[in-house]
């Protein structure tokens, strides 16, 4: 196929991703305020303690429990915003908030690049089966074993095309869309150029892309789409900190996000936090601006409560786009490479899908992420009953991904200890534990029998909430498919 054969989506020329420059750092929201209260503090009395430097003082969004508030507030004539950061300050030293700070702009990991997907009419799903990423990993194999099935992946990104092959199949009672309000997560543009970059919509595929990579891995395991991203890739600090909280509500095992923020959020830390304690292994991209961790730091990859993935190219070297550093867990395929003349190729390049009936290549640590989620859920699987203390879990499964993974120090020495555990061999993780439960074995003690029978019985109907034991095919409802698939493997 010629070059000419091949088109961009987005735009009509090709965009060279941006191997060199830093990405830059996030910005300060201003005239916003994100403050937490203390137990047994009520808003009027943090309120009143504003009113002195602001007005019209109003609640944009709570976090969940509505103990952590986004504000937006006016100053009074000859206010400063530094004298109401002393406000803040001293409202903490009072024991009246546990923390306040302002809200920070975020950003979609991938688009720091520089690039956008670029489509291409030769690839299709044998290609995207077989590409690269997944022979790496050894998924063919670790699909002997698991396949993710029970465990429930949060995507926290710009939304999912649900009528894509690629990114069908079980999915969580709970989908919701924080940039619309309301419950359906839709990776779509407006036709408009909202963030004026040059370019409309560019955010607009990502969601979809990478939930094709955690299908790719874990193709059984149920997937909960959260946007925090609109279609120009953008959020802030704020609705990132809502959409973990949200999964960690929702029933989420494994919280995949490919969004960051410069900025150190206490907000966003806390959420980590709360989904660890909780048990929930959050994965996240390290970033794309090819600096050293700590010269820059992406949130929350940079934070020790989640797992920090970086990207890597199909010879196990390191991406040019990729940060590295310390703070790095795992190395994972998200570089495409191009071939001589600047063309991509489906054998070099990490394959997923876009919105419509296509696939395309791309590059970013966006997608080294979503593949390490995918891994993590097939190795979750394989422990449905574990007795550990829920804050223990997450270390103790991506400690079965750590130990078999395959150092890639010799083939990068450069970034020699900077790119965490290595590569995964998730076949390798998955002969460490038990087969995963087969489908029918609903209450997971490895047997298919009258016992998940009555189970299904039990739920028969909509599932109701998000531990739907009895949708054993993940479409939400208990029924004779169901009951089939029970009887199949009893």
């Amino acid at each position: 196929m010629t070059p000419l054969a091949r088109t961009l989506v987005h735009v009509a020329a090709v965009l060279v991703v941006a191997l060199s420059a830093a990405a830059g750092t996030d910005e300060e929201i201003d005239f916003t305020a994100v403050l937490k209260r203390n137990q047994g503090v009520g808003w009027g009395s943090v309120r009143a303690a504003f009113d002195i430097h602001c007005s019209d003082m109003q609640t944009q969004r709570c976090l969940l429990g509505d103990d952590t508030r986004l504000f937006s507030y006016e100053l009074r004539a000859g206010h400063t915003t530094g004298q109401v950061q002393d406000t803040i300050s001293a409202l903490v030293a009072a024991g009246v908030l546990v923390f306040g700070e302002a809200n920070y702009t975020a950003h979609s990991v991938t688009g720091q690049t520089g690039s956008l997907w670029v489509s291409d009419v030769g690839i299709g799903a044998t290609q995207y089966h077989n590409q690269y990423a997944g022979q790496l990993l050894g998924i063919n194999a670790a699909h002997q074993r698991s396949q993710g099935q029970g465990i429930t992946v949060a995507m926290l990104d710009s939304g999912v095309d649900p009528t894509h092959e690629a990114v069908g199949g079980p999915l969580s009672t709970f989908q919701w869309d924080l940039v619309d309000n309301d419950a359906a997560p839709l990776d779509e543009g407006d036709g408009i150029d909202n963030d004026g970059d040059g370019v409309i919509d560019d955010g607009v595929g990502h969601g979809t892309y990478v939930t094709s990579l955690v299908r790719l891995i874990a193709p059984k395991s149920r997937l909960m789409h959260i946007r925090i991203l609109d279609d120009e890739g953008n959020c802030d600090a704020f609705m990132l900190a809502a959409g973990i909280d949200l999964a960690v509500a929702h029933g989420a095992d494994i919280i995949n996000i490919s969004a960051s923020t410069t900025f150190n959020s206490a907000a966003v830390a806390e959420a980590v936090a709360n989904a660890k304690d909780a048990g929930i292994i959050v994965v996240a991209a390290i970033g794309n601006g090819a600096v050293a961790v700590p010269l820059q730091l992406e949130y929350p990859a940079a934070l020790s409560t989640s797992f920090a993935i970086c990207a890597t190219g199909p010879l196990d070297t390191k991406a040019s786009f990729s940060n590295w550093g310390t703070a790095v867990d795992f190395a994972a395929p998200g570089w495409s490479l191009t071939h001589a003349g600047g063309v991509y190729q489906a054998d070099t390049s990490v394959l997923g899908a876009v919105p419509g009936e296509g696939y395309a290549h791309w590059n970013g640590t966006s997608l080294s992420a979503a593949i390490i989620s995918g891994a993590a859920a097939v190795v979750r699987a394989q422990y449905p009953n574990l007795t550990l203390p829920a804050n223990e879990v997450p270390d103790f499964v991506m400690g079965k991904i750590s130990t078999t993974s395959t150092s890639i120090d010799a083939l990068n020495p450069q970034y020699a200890g900077l790119l965490g555990a290595g590569r995964p061999n998730i076949a390798a993780a998955t002969l460490l534990g038990p087969l995963a439960p087969r489908p029918g074995d609903v209450n997971a003690d490895g047997l298919v029998d009258s016992t998940d029978l009555s189970i299904i019985l039990a739920g028969w109907g909509a599932c109701q909430n998000d531990a739907c034991l009895g949708d054993v095919d993940g479409n939400t409802v208990v029924d004779a498919l169901d009951l089939s698939v029970l009887f199949s493997t009893w």
